[in-house]
């Protein structure tokens, strides 16, 4: 005879799989060991970061997942400007970790509907006064920004971000806005 215990663990396990709960590819980031939906294109991004060793930080934000997540804004922010039409965004913040939170540089990556809504939001934010110290778009749906607290090369965080926007330049899938694709 079934116990009702088993027939409960049963029925869960079989719920689960029809909702596809835990299956699948899982990317792990960070320290923290937190996972999070596989984007492939994430994954790349950082180890544009690990090629030139430059150290990521786990921001207090981050809830165990090494980056900062930013959910879809709402749809009506998304009238008033293209940069908030993205469907899903992540805050990496990268050396020197020592540094207090707003101090240090990040890397910004957001992933959009399709590209236009993408080359739209880049060159809505390069309008901006406030705006990221570089700018890629990267692959076809994927825009990516450097924040330099200190651009100057003369410093430690000025030359890990340039650092950074080095290997990102240098992947053959990223480019800058005034750049065509591929050039």
């Amino acid at each position: 005879m079934i116990s009702p215990r088993w027939k409960f663990t049963v029925a869960a396990a079989a719920l689960c799989g029809l909702v596809a709960c835990g299956s699948g590819p899982q990317e792990t980031v960070g320290t923290g060991g937190a996972q999070a939906p596989p984007d492939p294109a994430y994954a790349a991004l950082l180890g544009a970061l690990e090629r030139v060793e430059v150290p990521t930080c786990t921001p207090a934000e981050a809830a165990n997942t090494g980056y900062i997540a930013l959910p879809a804004p709402a749809p009506e922010a998304g009238h008033d400007h293209s940069w908030f039409r993205y469907r899903e965004g992540r805050i990496y913040e990268f050396g020197p970790c020592q540094l207090a939170s707003g101090k240090r540089n990040e890397l910004r990556i957001y992933r959009y509907a399709d590209t236009t809504a993408r080359d739209l939001a880049l060159r809505d934010i390069a309008t901006r006064s406030t705006r990221p110290t570089s700018t890629f778009a990267y692959l076809d749906l994927h825009a990516v920004e450097i924040w330099s607290p200190e651009p100057s090369l003369e410093s430690p965080v000025g030359q890990l971000a340039q650092k950074v926007h080095s290997s990102i330049g240098a992947m053959r899938e990223a480019w800058h806005l005034d750049l065509e694709p591929g050039a």
